[in-house]
């Protein structure tokens, strides 16, 4: 026997139904509360034998809520969805590559109604994350003091030496 699988996405909580080997039949809608999850649950075992339409066939009689809907969306997948008396989808299944196929998801369902719920809403939850370790402080840009230069003082005593003409050294006094 397959089982209902409560789970918790960003925005609440949904369920898949899932066959006795794991596989997803179908998927709920997003609820804000996980009782109102619950609750579209036991909506779903009421309604499960609801009548089934068959919305490729154009000359097919249109049926009132609650059904099942089977249709072939955009990529030519056979689909089905449980609209619920409010004429909201209660639940949908994946594509199939045929409308037997797509059928036989329904029956699946069907045949599963009365399975048990899973819980992994709470099993899910992340562990609490570990505070980071200290990383080491971003090394800003310190900027290098450039080579020293000499203060403009003695640059300009420099410049100045080299344009003044070297002094002429004094006649050396001759010895007696």
């Amino acid at each position: 026997m397959g089982k209902y699988v409560i789970r918790k996405s960003k925005t609440g909580f949904y369920f898949n139904v899932e066959a006795a080997n794991g596989q997803v039949i179908a998927t709920a809608q997003q609820y804000k509360s996980k009782p109102s999850c619950k609750k579209a649950i036991e909506a779903l075992k009421k309604l499960a034998n609801s009548p089934i339409e068959d919305l490729t066939n154009k000359d097919a009689k249109k049926l009132p809520n609650p059904k099942w809907q089977v249709y072939q969306d955009r990529k030519k997948e056979f689909r089905f969805r449980l609209v619920a008396s409010n004429g909201n989808n209660l639940i949908w299944g994946e594509g199939y590559s045929s409308m037997a196929a797509c059928k036989a998801g329904v029956l699946s369902v069907q045949s599963n109604v009365n399975s048990e719920i899973e819980d992994k809403s709470v099993a899910e939850k992340k562990p609490a994350a570990k505070p980071a370790a200290k990383k080491p402080a971003a090394k800003t840009a310190v900027k290098k003091p450039a080579a020293k230069k000499p203060a403009a003082k003695k640059t300009a005593e420099k410049k100045t030496a080299a344009k003044k003409p070297a002094a002429k050294k004094a006649p050396a006094k001759k010895s007696k």
